[in-house]
């Protein structure tokens, strides 16, 4: 949908849109519109979209005021925490705008890994908003960290360590207001302490937590000066399917891949790292000729593990593992690794993805594609292969 202000203005999550201006409201996103003035509109409407009028129960109005109410407050380090769906990340976005009218500038932190607004999806991103924005997505990404999945289950006590460095940054770099978006994961035992951990790590200012069954389990933190804000979910919400959720990833890593060059690295001079192949140390493939019928290209072994890289037809795996004292054996052959998505990054700097296009052992190289041409000194591979279409797909690493 396409809204053209013909007369007056309007606000959307604290943003003011005037007369002559334009907004585009994406399928995926839904708003509260509300008149600060007579106003006339010009709407052009496609697909699936609608108009609703406002439930007279929806507490926009109070989450405007609790808005208002943090960026006065005058804390410095906000964690909002929410369910999926449960318009947490559209919350970041009012906060992030009414920051910027009060004269602030704030910073925004993406730690949604799976469903990134700011970078793509396995990054962990620090956004500074340069205007008022209707999506988090219209910030750019100032430093990406490569966590490499979409699911945070694996990585607990690495996102908290990247978001207190990334809150780090953000204040050294001037933002006075530095708003911490975290991930939906919140309806077990283990992601409540998850997000327990990570309150401890990253040590905030104040928590935002949207919905009252999930505040109970954090208001204990006000006994140690944190202030905690309960802020109630909307009336209406958009629950996004699965699908969705694919569709928008593949968005996202679009974004950021989409037609990029290719670049050569040299294996020798950086640090390769993320998969199995490269954990390990190289074995002498001449051992094994007698064993396997094909082409050995690359060996490492990975304690007993042994992975290797080659034109493989057929193997004797027990000979293999008996002479080598391996008790597994792992097959890639050549090709495997087209689409892996990979980031790339220079020591001290910031991250940004790649994806792998071929290894070369031969001559120990690795061919990637990215937008990145700055200084590489550590490659990681992820558990993720993007298809033709950047949907994705896991493979066994």
């Amino acid at each position: 949908m396409s809204i053209s202000i013909l007369k007056g203005s309007i606000t959307i999550l604290g943003k003011t849109v005037r007369s002559d201006e334009k907004v585009i409201i994406h399928r995926f996103r839904n708003y509260i519109i509300e008149a600060l003035e007579d106003a006339e509109l010009d709407i052009v409407m496609a697909n699936e979209s609608d108009i609703q009028p406002v439930d007279v129960e929806d507490p926009y109005k109070l989450r405007n005021t609790l808005a208002v109410e943090i960026v006065s407050s005058g804390l410095r380090k906000i964690i909002v925490i929410g369910d999926t769906d449960s318009g947490k990340t559209s919350f970041t976005t009012l906060l992030l705008n009414t920051a910027i009218s009060a004269g602030l500038k704030p910073c925004i932190i993406d730690g949604d890994i799976g469903q990134a607004n700011v970078g793509p999806p396995g990054f962990i991103s620090l956004g500074v908003p340069v205007n008022q924005v209707l999506w988090n997505t219209e910030i750019p990404a100032y430093i990406m960290r490569f966590v490499g999945d979409i699911r945070p289950q694996n990585y607990i006590y690495l996102i908290p360590r990247e978001l207190r460095w990334l809150a780090e940054k953000a204040e050294s770099s001037g933002c006075n207001m530095v708003v911490i978006d975290t991930d939906g994961w919140v309806r077990d035992s283990v992601a409540i302490h998850y997000k327990h951990y990570l309150i401890e790590v990253v040590e905030p200012d104040a928590l935002v937590v949207i919905g009252s069954k999930l505040s109970r389990y954090f208001k204990k933190y006000e006994k140690i000066g944190v202030k905690v804000y309960e802020v109630p979910e909307p009336r209406v919400k958009r629950a996004r399917n699965r699908e969705e959720r694919r569709l928008l990833r593949s968005m996202r890593y679009r974004d950021f891949l989409a037609d990029a060059p290719l670049r050569k690295i040299e294996m020798n001079s950086v640090l390769v790292t993320g998969h199995p192949l490269f954990h390990g140390y190289p074995v002498d493939a001449s051992s094994l000729i007698d064993l396997i019928d094909g082409r050995v290209i690359y060996v490492s072994q990975l304690m007993d593990e042994l992975h290797v890289y080659g034109f493989i037809k057929t193997y004797n795996g027990e000979e293999i593992a008996k002479r080598l004292g391996a008790t597994k054996v792992k097959i890639y052959q050549p090709g495997f690794e087209r689409n892996i998505y990979c980031g790339i990054r220079s020591l001290g700097g910031s991250d940004y993805p790649c994806i792998v296009e071929k290894l070369s052992f031969e001559d120990n190289t690795v061919v990637i594609r990215t937008r990145y041409q700055d200084r590489i000194d550590v490659l990681k591979l992820s558990p993720i292969k993007l298809r033709d279409d950047y949907t994705e797909e896991f493979i066994e690493v």
